[in-house]
Order: C-alpha cells, then sequence, then structure tokens
C-alpha cells in the first residue's frame, strides 16, 4: 500500500522508467462530478505454470440505479515477450439487461470462440483487456501512439486507438504522483475517455475519466497500490 509518505522515495524516479509484468493489486475508487459512487480493483497474478490472470471488478450506485462488472483475462508471455490471450470473461449486473461473455483464443487453429458457439478467425486480435498492459509496456520503449485489434465484451471485432498527450503530477486518493497522459482517439465522438500512468508504479493506471459532451461521466482515481510477489 502506497500513501503520500510512501510515495516520497519512488518520486525520485524519472519518467523513463522501465516496464515490468510484476503482480500487482490496484484499489480504486469511483466518483462522478465529485461524489463518489463506489469502487474498483485491479489484479494482476501468476501461477507455477507462468499463466498470468488480469482481473478488474467495479460495483457503483447512483440513485436507485447499480451497476456491477467484471473482466477477467488468462494470458500467456511469449518469446517477443507481447501478451497472448487464453480465455476473456465479462460479466455485468445491476440495473437494466445482464451481460455475460466468455471469449476462448485458440491458438492451435488460429480461432476464436465467443460464448461456445461462435467461431471466428483469429487475426491478431487482443481481449478487451490485454492492450491496456501493453501500453504500459509500449510507453516505457518510448511510444506514443497505439492502434490495437481487439475482440470487446460483447464478443465483436473492434479497433482501439490511444495517444499520448503529456505528463501531469495529480492529487489522488493515495497521494500526489507523476504521470503520463493519454486520450483515447475518436472520431466525430461525443464521448471522451482520458487515462493517466505513473512511471514509478511500473506505469499503472491512476486515472480514468470519461466525458460525454463535455460533462463527467465517471472518475477512477487510485487509492493503494501494491506489489504482489506471490504466484
Amino acid at each position: 500500500m502506497l500513501r503520500t509518505s510512501a510515495l516520497a522515495g519512488l518520486l525520485f524516479c524519472q519518467m523513463a522508467c522501465a516496464f515490468s509484468l510484476t503482480p500487482f493489486s490496484a484499489e480504486y475508487k469511483a466518483y462522478r462530478s465529485g461524489m463518489e459512487l463506489g469502487t474498483a480493483t485491479q489484479n494482476l497474478s501468476k501461477n507455477d505454470a507462468g499463466e498470468y490472470t488480469l482481473r478488474f471488478e467495479s460495483s457503483a450506485s447512483f440513485l436507485f440505479l447499480s451497476d456491477k462488472r467484471s473482466e477477467t483475462s488468462v494470458f500467456n508471455v511469449n518469446e517477443d515477450e507481447l501478451l497472448v490471450p487464453q480465455h476473456y470473461r465479462y460479466k455485468r449486473t445491476g440495473t437494466g439487461k445482464d451481460k455475460n461473455t466468455t471469449i476462448r483464443f485458440s491458438a492451435s487453429d488460429n480461432q476464436i470462440v465467443v460464448n461456445q458457439d461462435e467461431v471466428i478467425p483469429w487475426q491478431d486480435e487482443t481481449d478487451n483487456q490485454l492492450f491496456h498492459l501493453d501500453i504500459r509496456r509500449r510507453i516505457a520503449s518510448g511510444e506514443s501512439r497505439f492502434t490495437y485489434s481487439t475482440i470487446n465484451e460483447k464478443g465483436n471485432k473492434d479497433e482501439e486507438t490511444f495517444a499520448v498527450t503529456g505528463k501531469e503530477r495529480l492529487t489522488l486518493p493515495m497521494g500526489e504522483i507523476d504521470t503520463v497522459k493519454l486520450h483515447k482517439v475518436r472520431e466525430n465522438s461525443k464521448r471522451e475517455t482520458l487515462i493517466w500512468l505513473a512511471p514509478q508504479l511500473d506505469y499503472q493506471m491512476v486515472r480514468l475519466q470519461q466525458l460525454k459532451d463535455g460533462k463527467e461521466q465517471l472518475d477512477i482515481q487510485l487509492n493503494t497500490y501494491s506489489h504482489n510477489n506471490k504466484k
């Protein structure tokens, strides 16, 4: 767990800190226009066989509305240090229609199986979470624009593009920290997504803000962070 005092030594790290795929646990607070809505967690673990699991969970409520979501990605790292997806699951419950999507990436026959019945060719797509980890790796190597072909939480092919827009020092629930700021590239859209990554924390996401027509819809800010060396 890192608070302001614990971050003091880390702030001497330069913006070119190297990225490492180290198991971690992160907890966030979710806001909308300054009002706290709920919490979120993100965890990366590794088993004895060298297989990684990335899991994100969120729980939010606003007036009579509620929303709970989880995303789980199981993946490997190949000899070129690229993240190779194996299994992905998305689940959403709360107000409105529940959703549940499972996706299997089959390297043996270059196929993607959605919900155990829809089969589509695998053409180097990644899942809906892993590109966030890969962006961290590529920023650490000096890149500033990133485009990914993905299979989204609905099981559809999609494309995601992000660009670095600068550096910014933030004050978050966990304390002050230096960040690299990105935005999601969209054309002719009323929506805007901004993301802040912290070089001192292996380029971990420390804030995500979503806007629509200039009005804040969601603001997720890092509350606690720890490395987890257990497999």
